[in-house]
C-alpha cells in the first residue's frame, strides 16, 4: 500500500517520510500554515495576505528546504502553493530539487460561497499564469461533491499537464466514477477511521493513503501515523 504525506515542513516530518518509504511528499515551506479543522486544506480568509515580505518568505522557504532536502530524495516532491503564495511558489519552484509540480489550495472561487457556475471556470483558469510544463492541481484534497471539503472530483484536476493522483475524503470514496483513471489516495486521520473503512463492503480500489502533517509548532503524532500505516 502506497502513501503520501502532505504539509511537510519540519525536519522530523521529512525523516519519518524517508524512513517509512512514502511515495510522495507535499512540501510546505511557507511562513504561515493555517489549517481547517479537518487538517487537509487552508481557509481562504486566514491566508488572504502574506505574512512577511516576499523576500522574507522566499528566504525562509529556502531555509526550510535546505534543512530537510536530504531526507526527501527518495519520494516524489510536490510543492504546496496556498493561493496568496502562488506567485512565490512559481518563483521558488526551480530552487527545489526535482520538484514534480504544484498543489494549489484554497482558490477563492472554490470556497462554498462561490456560485456553482463560477467554480469550474475559475479552477480551469487560475488568475496567475502557470507554465504549461508544470503539473498542477487546484484544491487537490477532494471532499464529497458539493461540500466544503473540496470541489467535485472531476473538477479537481484541471491543468493541461495534470498530476496522475488525487486525494479523496473517506466520505467520497464510494462516489468515484467507475472510469476514474487517476490514482486516488484516501485521506485518513485516525486509527478508528482506518478500522471503520476496513469493515466496509466493496470498497473501491485506491492507490494508498494520505497523511497530513501538523504545523511545526503543533507537532505531529508519528506513533499514530505508524499505527495507521501498519494497520493497512
Amino acid at each position: 500500500m502506497e502513501f503520501v504525506i502532505g504539509g511537510v515542513s519540519a525536519l522530523m516530518d521529512a525523516r519519518f517520510a524517508a524512513a517509512a518509504g512514502t511515495e510522495r511528499v507535499v512540501l510546505h515551506p511557507w511562513i504561515s500554515r493555517p489549517h481547517t479543522n479537518q487538517g487537509i486544506g487552508f481557509l481562504p480568509e486566514a491566508i488572504g495576505e502574506l505574512e512577511g515580505t516576499p523576500e522574507e518568505i522566499l528566504k525562509q522557504a529556502l531555509a526550510v528546504w535546505n534543512e530537510i532536502k536530504g531526507w526527501v530524495s527518495g519520494p516524489e516532491i510536490w510543492l504546496a502553493a496556498p493561493w496568496p503564495y502562488l506567485p512565490l511558489a512559481l518563483e521558488a519552484f526551480d530552487a527545489f530539487d526535482d520538484c514534480c509540480g504544484l498543489m494549489v489550495n484554497a482558490a477563492p472561487s472554490a470556497t462554498p460561497s462561490a456560485t456553482p457556475s463560477a467554480t469550474p471556470s475559475a479552477l480551469q483558469h487560475p488568475p496567475i499564469q502557470i507554465p504549461p510544463r508544470l503539473p498542477y492541481a487546484v484544491n487537490y484534497t477532494v471532499g464529497a461533491p458539493g461540500t466544503a471539503g473540496g470541489p467535485e472530483i472531476t473538477n479537481a484536476w484541471t491543468a493541461q499537464n495534470p498530476p496522475d493522483w488525487v486525494v479523496i475524503a473517506p466520505d467520497s470514496i464510494m462516489s468515484l466514477p467507475l472510469n476514474f483513471d487517476t490514482l486516488p489516495y484516501l485521506r485518513v486521520e485516525t486509527l478508528d477511521e482506518v478500522m471503520a473503512l476496513q469493515t466496509r463492503q466493496e470498497l473501491p480500489h485506491f492507490a494508498g493513503i494520505y497523511l497530513q502533517a501538523n504545523a511545526p509548532e503543533a507537532g505531529t503524532d508519528y506513533e499514530l501515523w505508524q499505527e495507521i500505516i501498519d494497520a493497512w
